[in-house]
Formats: C-alpha cells, sequence, structure tokens
C-alpha cells in the first residue's frame, strides 16, 4: 500500500516558511498532510498538531498555525 502524494502549492510553501517551517519545507508539508487527521474547522480540513492544513485533491493550498 502506498502512500498518497501531496503537492504543496507555493503559496503554502511561503506560509510554512513564515510559521516557523525550514529546511526542505514541501517535503515537510507533504509528510505533515499524509499524517494529519481530518477535520472540520473555518481554519482548514486537515490538522497536524497545531498546523491547519487546507487540502484540496492532492494539492496543499492553505497552511495555519494556532
Amino acid at each position: 500500500m502506498k502512500f498518497r502524494t501531496y503537492t504543496p502549492e507555493p503559496n503554502a510553501v511561503e506560509q510554512a516558511r513564515l510559521l516557523g517551517l525550514f529546511g526542505n519545507t514541501p517535503a515537510r508539508l507533504s509528510r505533515m498532510a499524509r499524517r494529519a487527521s481530518q477535520v472540520t474547522s473555518e481554519y482548514g480540513n486537515w490538522r497536524f498538531f497545531d498546523f491547519f492544513l487546507t487540502i484540496d485533491g492532492d494539492r496543499i493550498v492553505n497552511v495555519i498555525r494556532l
């Protein structure tokens, strides 16, 4: 069984860097999305610890940190 592959949009990568995710930010966002839990919130539709991700299909379009 293969994990689903998520591709972060450039805007989401920039948001993540402003929130403190450094290094290979696109790869980190992709791993976060694979491990995230689905939620119903006005902040996003997936949650990984204190990060909310908005995922549309296989694209990460928004990142917010609470």
